[in-house]
Protein backbone atom coordinates (compact mmCIF):
# COMPACT_ATOMS: atom_id res chain seq x y z
CA UNK A 1 0.00 0.00 0.00
CA UNK A 2 2.77 2.35 1.12
CA UNK A 3 4.20 1.96 -2.75
CA UNK A 4 1.54 3.15 -4.24
CA UNK A 5 -0.50 5.75 -2.12
CA UNK A 6 1.42 7.93 0.14
CA UNK A 7 0.45 9.08 3.85
CA UNK A 8 -0.70 12.70 2.97
CA UNK A 9 -2.68 11.38 0.01
CA UNK A 10 -4.08 8.52 2.55
CA UNK A 11 -5.28 10.92 4.82
CA UNK A 12 -6.99 12.84 2.54
CA UNK A 13 -8.63 10.65 1.24
CA UNK A 14 -9.77 9.41 4.29
CA UNK A 15 -10.67 12.45 5.79
CA UNK A 16 -12.90 13.28 2.54
CA UNK A 17 -14.81 9.97 3.19
CA UNK A 18 -15.55 10.50 7.51
CA UNK A 19 -15.76 14.38 7.61
CA UNK A 20 -19.14 14.35 6.55
CA UNK A 21 -20.26 11.62 8.68
CA UNK A 22 -19.30 13.68 11.99
CA UNK A 23 -18.04 12.06 15.30
CA UNK A 24 -18.69 8.51 15.98
CA UNK A 25 -21.52 8.34 18.70
CA UNK A 26 -21.12 3.83 18.27
CA UNK A 27 -19.49 1.42 16.66
CA UNK A 28 -19.85 -2.24 17.08
CA UNK A 29 -17.63 -5.11 15.65
CA UNK A 30 -19.80 -7.07 12.99
CA UNK A 31 -17.36 -9.80 12.04
CA UNK A 32 -13.53 -9.95 11.42
CA UNK A 33 -12.16 -12.45 8.74
CA UNK A 34 -7.92 -13.22 8.08
CA UNK A 35 -6.93 -13.44 4.43
CA UNK A 36 -3.92 -14.22 2.43
CA UNK A 37 -4.91 -12.73 -0.75
CA UNK A 38 -8.16 -10.21 -0.53
CA UNK A 39 -9.35 -8.86 -3.75
CA UNK A 40 -7.15 -6.03 -4.98
CA UNK A 41 -4.37 -6.89 -2.24
CA UNK A 42 -0.72 -8.50 -3.21
CA UNK A 43 -0.30 -11.91 -1.22
CA UNK A 44 0.03 -10.98 2.21
CA UNK A 45 -1.41 -11.55 6.24
CA UNK A 46 -4.24 -9.41 6.22
CA UNK A 47 -7.16 -8.83 9.18
CA UNK A 48 -10.49 -7.20 7.43
CA UNK A 49 -12.68 -5.93 10.32
CA UNK A 50 -16.49 -4.95 9.59
CA UNK A 51 -18.07 -2.95 11.72
CA UNK A 52 -21.77 -1.28 12.12
CA UNK A 53 -20.84 2.87 12.90
CA UNK A 54 -23.48 5.13 14.16
CA UNK A 55 -22.02 9.03 13.34
CA UNK A 56 -23.58 12.04 14.28
CA UNK A 57 -25.05 12.03 10.25
CA UNK A 58 -25.63 8.94 9.76
CA UNK A 59 -27.10 5.84 11.42
CA UNK A 60 -26.27 2.21 10.78
CA UNK A 61 -22.56 3.07 8.18
CA UNK A 62 -20.76 -0.27 7.08
CA UNK A 63 -17.32 0.59 8.06
CA UNK A 64 -14.37 -2.06 6.63
CA UNK A 65 -10.40 -2.09 7.97
CA UNK A 66 -8.15 -3.88 6.27
CA UNK A 67 -5.12 -4.25 8.56
CA UNK A 68 -2.05 -5.49 6.57
CA UNK A 69 1.30 -7.61 8.33
CA UNK A 70 4.15 -5.68 7.10
CA UNK A 71 7.79 -7.06 7.06
CA UNK A 72 8.80 -5.38 10.41
CA UNK A 73 6.11 -7.22 11.82
CA UNK A 74 3.27 -4.70 12.58
CA UNK A 75 0.39 -4.43 11.49
CA UNK A 76 -0.69 -1.36 9.86
CA UNK A 77 -4.00 -0.18 7.96
CA UNK A 78 -3.41 -0.73 4.55
CA UNK A 79 -7.23 0.22 4.05
CA UNK A 80 -11.02 1.70 4.97
CA UNK A 81 -14.08 2.23 3.06
CA UNK A 82 -17.43 2.76 5.00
Amino acid sequence: MRSCVSQADFDKELQSIRAPLGKVVSRDIKSQRYMTQPPGLAEGDYWIIYYTTTFETKPDVAESVVLALEQDGNWRVAGYSS
